[in-house]
């Protein structure tokens, strides 16, 4: 019998997009992706590996999402800490935190994660204009442990084997455009090429380049307005 994985650790990424075909020649281009015709399925790298859950808008809305592991009881956990349950997800079950920022959680998954590689989700992030509400949340959902760092605005959460995502206290000058949300994370290791294709492909570059302690970042939408940021991670 497999084991179930720890309450809250990202098990995979999902897209939730309401067209397909509008979105399948920016990942092809950007990251070598072939997407699924019907747009339910699996987004495939350029070596056969299946990296991202695809269906179409759901309750969640559309974008990009963490799909973390669910512990038995997740409906009522997540209404009596504040949240909401928006309702069934394919990837299991969608919901929102008390802040407003949407995930999904399921018992298990069709396109696992895959190992790190270019264009595979390497990072998760809630970013949150109510750090002292998210913090709240997170800890009592999913039994996932808080972690300060030197950077005030920004903390740890934490499974059984050590981080699992980031908090961010969105600064106002990024929560007016970004929003509420979670963040996910895909490597790119040519940012500088990757952001003259993403204008090109009919993107648009929400936030240009910076270095973090992780690596170099850039937030993007894609045609379709989901949201997600490239990173070039550090070296080690």
């Amino acid at each position: 019998m497999t084991d179930q994985p720890a309450p809250g650790l990202p098990i995979a990424v999902a897209l939730r997009t309401a067209d397909v075909a509008v979105i399948a020649p920016f990942y092809r281009e950007l990251f070598g992706w072939t997407l699924p015709g019907s747009g339910v399925g699996a987004a495939v790298d350029g070596e056969g590996t299946a990296v991202a859950g695809i269906a179409p808008v759901g309750v969640a809305g559309a974008g990009w999402f963490p799909v973390l592991a669910s512990p038995g009881d997740a409906a009522e956990r997540i209404v009596s800490a504040g949240g909401r349950v928006l309702g069934d997800d394919p990837a299991g079950l969608a919901l929102a935190d008390p802040v407003g920022a949407h995930l999904l959680v399921g018992e298990s998954t069709d396109v696992p994660l895959p190992p790190p590689g270019p264009g595979r989700a390497v990072w998760f992030e809630n970013m949150t204009t109510d750090p002292a509400a998210a913090d709240a949340f997170y800890p009592t959902v999913f039994e996932l442990g808080l972690a300060p760092t030197d950077t005030p605005e920004y903390a740890l959460l934490l499974g059984p084997a050590g981080p699992v995502a980031g908090r961010l206290a969105l600064p106002p000058e990024l929560a007016g455009f970004i929003g509420v949300r979670w963040m996910v994370y895909l490597a790119h290791f040519d940012l500088d090429a990757a952001i003259e294709q993403v204008a090109t492909l009919g993107g648009t570059v929400l936030v240009p380049p910076r270095e973090t302690p992780t690596g170099r970042v850039t937030a993007v939408a894609d045609p379709g307005g989901a949201v997600l940021t490239l990173l070039t991670p550090a070296p080690r």
